[in-house]
């Protein structure tokens, strides 16, 4: 679904299903289609795909996130965005635990 005030394409996913990596990645050559041609008509600035489900849109975040693209699910109190607020904390590496590991033994 288009949303020409705020230039929004909205995917709708429904329960229990999930979207592929490929999926995003056709998303983002398309905004950045428009970004590059900028057409007078329809132009899509943000691509958001639309969750009927939290869990499923929880699943897909941080993927989501990677890409720009916008995360959101519905309930019965409407719709909510997940990724305005997505700060995810990196997790190191186990060589890197072995390192710090190390360095505390050698102290």
């Amino acid at each position: 679904m288009y949303l020409p005030a705020v230039r929004t394409l909205e995917i709708v996913v429904g329960p229990g299903n999930s979207v592929e990596q490929q999926d995003m990645r056709v998303a983002c050559g398309l905004r950045l289609h428009h970004r590059l041609t900028k057409p007078a008509n329809d132009r899509i600035d943000q691509i958001a795909y639309v969750f009927m489900d939290r869990v499923d849109a929880q699943a897909h975040l941080h993927e989501l996130w990677l890409r720009e693209l916008q995360c959101w699910y519905v309930d019965e109190r409407g719709k909510h965005r997940l990724d305005a607020d997505y700060h995810p904390t990196p997790t190191p590496p186990a060589w890197v635990a072995n390192l710090k590991a190390n360095e505390v033994n050698d102290a």
